[in-house]
């Protein structure tokens, strides 16, 4: 009986999951903003040109010739963008995508591995090397999540729960980005670890407490401030140099399309919940409106 009780206890203890709270830093978060440029341009890319889909190949072509953004000219009927997936289900689950792009190189690779014990994402370059890595280890007593960015560690989060009461621990490492056509340097300090964390407490009663690396009281806004993950976007942005441009297109009279995103985004500031997609909507349509994409006709 004694057993049976441990062995339970010990399974409770495995799938615990600690929620960070509404509107802190979290991996999962920082993965919804490196691959929302990615998953927006294929949606685009399905709307400006013709997909074909092969086995595991997702290829799209033109009627026209295309001008890629590198400057290549891509002829009528050729690939100007091709998707090829990988799968693995046993003994773990593996996903590849590969993106060979207007000059039929690899242009990016994404790579995802989740297990029991570890989730890894990995974006990796058109040299193969990693731009981008999320880790996250579970154990029995706590989620530990690193990212690194090439392969320099800049943001530590540790996760653990007891007795109703969840605490995660933020460490980040100071660092500076430079990038030129010759590729990426990151600036990081010497040191592997940071001097002090910032701990965030919240209560099974929802009550939140922050603490500075001081030790110190400090609010909500404070502890977002300092301790946002910025200057990554041209990242992004570079691996998608070698696709053509593309737009978002509305169909109907109406701006359905529009219309629905904007109800759906009401509906979840009103339950509180997926803020993360109304703040990333919000940025679309201002960054629509920047290039002349969005029109204001009131």
């Amino acid at each position: 009986m004694l057993r049976l009780v441990f062995l339970l206890t010990l399974v409770a203890t495995i799938n615990l999951k600690a929620e960070i709270p509404q509107g802190l830093l979290s991996v999962d978060r920082i993965l919804e903003e490196i691959q929302l440029p990615i998953n927006n341009k294929i949606l685009q890319m399905q709307q400006n040109f013709v997909e074909t889909r092969s086995s595991s190949v997702q290829t799209f072509t033109s009627q026209d010739v295309v001008s890629c953004q590198s400057g290549l000219s891509v002829q009528p009927g050729s690939p100007i963008l091709r998707v090829v997936t990988e799968n693995q289900i046993l003994p773990l689950k593996r996903e590849v995508k590969t993106y060979y792009g207007c000059n039929q190189s690899q242009s990016f690779r994404e790579i995802k591995i989740d297990t029991l014990e570890e989730f890894r994402y990995q974006l990796l370059g058109p040299d193969n090397l990693a731009i981008f890595t999320l880790l996250k280890l579970k154990s029995p007593t706590e989620i530990r999540s690193e990212i690194y960015l090439t392969n320099q560690r800049v943001y530590l989060i540790q996760e653990r729960s007891q007795g109703g009461t969840e605490e995660f621990f933020y460490f980040r490492f100071p660092f500076q980005v430079n990038y030129n056509q010759a590729g990426f340097r990151i600036n990081i300090n010497d040191t592997n670890e940071v001097s002090g964390h910032y701990l965030v407490r919240q209560y099974s009663q929802g009550f939140l407490e922050i603490f500075s690396p001081q030790g110190e009281r400090i609010s909500k806004a404070e502890f977002i401030r300092n301790n946002g993950f910025r200057g990554v976007n041209f990242f992004i942005d570079s691996v998608l140099q070698d696709l053509p441009e593309t737009k978002f297109i509305s169909s109907g009279n109406q701006n359905q399309n529009l219309i629905n995103e904007l109800r759906n985004a009401q509906t979840f500031l009103l339950s509180n919940t997926n803020l993360n997609y109304v703040r990333n909507l919000i940025n679309e349509y201002i960054k629509l409106a920047e290039d002349g994409e969005l029109q204001d006709n009131r």
